[in-house]
């Protein structure tokens, strides 16, 4: 199951340099007042992702976050959140320690 959700990919890559907030978001004033603090600095799903930006690591747009044990996990895109909710929770533990040590 891991293979398929990571095999999937993301969409990140079309928004650069604005992180979570892709291009849509970056036109929009004030979408950095909508962020919530994260346990991650980078993606859940895609590790090699960022979550947020440069200034702000561990902050990700509300529809970009999941509540799992008690902790907002991040995404670095729209894609993710979806593939995370389609993991078991041992993948979802495994791909959270993968990304929760990483450090921006």
């Amino acid at each position: 199951m891991l293979f398929a959700v990571a095999g999937a990919g993301c969409q990140q890559s079309s928004k650069k340099e604005t992180g979570t907030l892709g291009a849509a978001a970056s036109a929009t004033a004030g979408a950095t007042d909508r962020r919530v603090n994260v346990v991650n600095a980078f993606c859940a799903v895609m590790d090699e992702h960022p979550v947020g930006t440069d200034k702000a690591p561990y902050m990700a747009l509300p529809e970009n976050v999941r509540t799992y044990r008690g902790k907002k996990v991040g995404f670095c895109c729209d894609d993710c959140p979806a593939q995370w909710d389609a993991m078991t929770d041992a993948d979802r533990d495994a791909s959270l320690a993968r990304a929760a040590v990483k450090k921006r």
